[in-house]
């Protein structure tokens, strides 16, 4: 326990919260609530529980429920602190609530909220609170996921890998996790010479691990397995799930991708949102780490090669999507995550899907200008309006915007309207009847006539979402609760915009949200997405089109891996969503489906990044490549220097815990040029947490001199005490006037 460290206990910690129904002081001490779904969080006293620590350190007793959360509250912002998951068995237990990089002196937060159990009606019994700098308590072990690690295994591939995942919520590490037992459906056997697969990796504090090792089978089977694990508040409970060996399908070896049979889907026409944001190893990092069960069929593949992009138009064709809205990237000039458009622009079916851009203009602010518009509408004129592949609406080429309020706030009211208004004039004089533009609807459940209003007001055709993903009230924790309050209320959404009217939409079939291997335990979680649930949305959506008329239909992200909103086939659904759109908005052919298959069935591969254990190291030159690092103002391709271009006051570059072991090292040294249009830089040495909220100062900004000289600077890894513990991933932020260049020639740890 840290020393000197404030902590809340009996009557003092009953005297820390507002008044709430039936809360009392039992007789040894703690504090005994039952929550209630009319106020199910506990409000504490102005000033009660204002933070002096990196941690909340929670004791408590839960009878039900999932998650626990910590909400911190300013003049103008909810913050959620950290969520964990429960052990809701009664017993005392240690929870720590990390609260990322909150600032102990901001005068901002004016209120702290505690949500102590996500059941209503659940009794919970609180015997201490206090702030930590440090996460305390002995490791609490749970199992996040296990299974096949791979979408299909079938017999004659060979040994195939089953992946065991677990999580660390304790503030101390654990060394000696094994497996001590193994029930396999019969004629399932472990690949192994000896017993060194039941021997799991270490687990650090506020970490998670994954155990890996391989199985095989003489014949087709499916079964259930058991884990049970032994060491170090191993769980109590075995695991379980279903796991299965298929047969070889005996498909003939193809030297290409086979040609698509596109699915008929009559006059409704079906459209999905694609993030073509894989183009590193980097951004599969936390989903290896922490979400195995999503690892695409396609494996951890490299956006834009064009063979992997027709396996995605077979896959999307044959289950009925005639056309995608790509997430597209352009800030003051600059394009990022254009791999992908590369890729299909290449591809041998690209004819049998429409693509247009949704332009995520989510810019650092400064970057949008009467020149700017100017530019980015020459650019799609010039170089997408005019191809046979660009998606149409009533002949006009289709222009997705993320959010027209950044429009306004870079060049005041009113300019989006000019903006949007600039861009059809010069798309009717290069011919076009005008641009169709779709807005990107902010708040997303939002459907009163005042909003659709405004948003025809701006100048736009239609609205959308990117995802549908609201409870519909059914949830007390808004940022964790089931997909199936998801699914029973998409139609709601739907019907509402529809009573509304005053702009044509489309209605979005949600594909799920859980965004903890980009934001840890501080983002939404939707657990509990299953087929039957989609397929539920799909039949709905089905139904709402037959009465209403409107045929034009989008499913919400396709391969949002990071943010947990996909569909394409993977390890946990296989093709089960993609074979859900398909029943229920096409036609069977009177020769039946078209089969569902991958790569490996037919002898191809897809191309992949290398495997991260292959590249782990303490030194980069960048001689072949980004060696790891990546960021958004990462000048591609890499080729003997990472250079960077800075679009706003700062930007960030970070490489993988996998690439690297940042609490074995206490500096880290750059070969570093700048040129600044002011002279003046910094850089900064940051680190992450698995389940933490935010990325942490590792330490204090370091001037550098932006005179275009090289200099080699050497910077702290951490000055926080805890990062050598559970510090996950490494970062450099370079921060200086919105302009400046930066090339690195050499990075060592030391």
């Amino acid at each position: 326990m840290q020393e000197n460290a404030m902590t809340w206990s009996g009557r003092e910690l009953l005297d820390c919260f507002e008044p709430y129904p039936g809360a009392s002081l039992t007789a040894d001490g703690t504090v005994r609530i039952v929550t209630t779904a009319e106020a199910p969080r506990l409000a504490c006293r102005a000033g009660a529980l204002h933070p002096t620590g990196k941690y909340l350190i929670v004791e408590m007793a839960a009878c039900g429920g999932e998650s626990a959360e910590l909400f911190l509250h300013g003049v103008w912002w909810e913050r959620t602190g950290r969520r964990i998951m429960l052990i809701a068995d009664g017993k005392f237990h240690r929870y720590n609530l990390d609260l990322g990089n909150v600032d102990p002196d901001d005068a901002e937060i004016y209120a702290t909220h505690l949500l102590p159990t996500d059941a209503p009606g659940a009794e919970v019994k609180i015997r201490s609170m206090r702030f930590s700098d440090l996460p305390e308590g002995e490791p609490s072990i749970r199992f996040h996921w296990a299974g096949m690690g791979e979408a299909f295994n079938r017999i004659g591939q060979g040994p195939r890998e089953f992946v065991v995942s677990l999580e660390n919520q304790g503030g101390e590490g654990s060394r000696d996790l094994e497996i001590a037992e193994l029930t396999l459906p019969p004629g399932v056997r472990v690949a192994a010479q000896d017993e060194a697969w039941r021997k799991l990796p270490p687990i650090g504090a506020n970490d998670c691990c994954n155990g890996r090792f391989p199985l095989e089978a003489d014949a087709p089977v499916k079964g259930e397995f058991a884990i049970r694990l032994k060491g170090t508040n191993a769980p109590a409970e075995a695991y379980r799930g279903t796991l299965e060996f298929l047969p070889d399908l005996g498909l003939p070896k193809a030297d290409y991708v086979p040609e698509p049979t596109p699915a008929d889907t009559g006059d409704i026409e079906l459209g999905a949102l694609y993030f073509p944001g894989w183009t590193s190893t980097g951004r599969w990092d936390t989903i290896i780490e922490t979400a195995p069960e999503r690892r695409p069929l396609l494996g951890y593949y490299q956006e834009g090669d064009p063979e992997l992009v027709d396996w995605q138009i077979k896959w999307a064709v044959e289950c009925g999507i005639k056309f995608l809205l790509v997430d597209w990237y352009w800030s003051a000039g600059r394009m990022g995550l254009h791999e992908w458009l590369d890729g299909y622009e290449k591809s041998r079916y690209k004819s049998q899907i429409k693509w247009a851009m949704m332009w995520a203009n989510h810019n650092p602010p400064g970057t949008h200008s009467v020149q700017d518009q100017i530019n980015v509408t020459q650019h799609w004129i010039d170089h997408y309006f005019n191809t046979p592949g660009y998606y149409r609406i009533d002949g006009k080429p289709v222009v997705m915007v993320w959010m027209w309020e950044n429009m306004d706030r870079d060049l005041g009211e009113g300019a989006s309207t000019k903006l949007l208004e600039l861009s059809q004039e010069m798309a009717r004089k290069a011919g076009y009847p005008g641009i169709y533009f779709i807005d990107m609807k902010w708040p997303e459940a939002g459907t009163s006539p005042e909003i659709i209003g405004k948003i025809r007001e701006v100048g736009f055709d239609c609205t959308s979402i990117y995802h549908y993903m609201e409870s519909g009230g059914r949830g007390v924790n808004q940022y964790f609760y089931h997909f199936d309050d998801v699914a029973a209320t998409n139609a709601d959404h739907w019907e509402a915009l529809y009573e509304t009217g005053i702009l044509p939409f489309l209605p979005n079939l949600s594909t799920g949200w859980d965004d903890r291997p980009w934001h840890g335990c501080a983002g939404c979680s939707i657990p509990g997405r299953t087929v039957a649930a989609f397929e539920k949305i799909c039949a709905d959506a089905r139904a709402f089109a037959e009465r209403t008329g409107i045929r034009r239909l989008l499913v919400a992200p396709l391969n949002e891996w990071g943010e947990g909103s996909y569909a394409e086939p993977n390890t946990e659904f296989g093709f089960g969503m993609y074979e859900a759109l398909r029943k229920t908005f096409a036609k069977e052919p009177a020769g039946g489906w078209p089969l569902w298959y991958g790569p490996e069935d037919v002898g191809r591969t897809a191309r992949q990044f290398r495997n991260p254990e292959e590249t782990r190291r303490t030194k980069w030159n960048f001689a072949d490549g980004a060696q790891g690092w990546h960021g958004e103002a990462v000048r591609t391709p890499v080729s003997g220097s990472l250079e960077l271009d800075l679009r706003g006051a700062r930007t960030m570059i970070s490489v993988p815990r996998d690439l690297c072991r940042t609490w074995k090292h206490s500096s880290l040294t750059l070969k570093l040029a700048a040129a600044a249009p002011e002279g003046k830089a910094a850089v900064r040495v940051l680190w992450f947490s698995t389940y933490s909220c935010n990325w942490r100062n590792g330490s204090a900004p370091v001037e550098i001199v932006a005179d275009g000289v090289e200099r080699e600077y050497r910077i702290p890894v951490a000055s926080d005490p805890d990062a050598p513990t559970i510090a996950t991933r490494l970062g450099v932020r370079f921060e200086a006037a919105s302009g400046a260049e930066f090339r690195i020639s050499g990075m060592e740890l030391e």
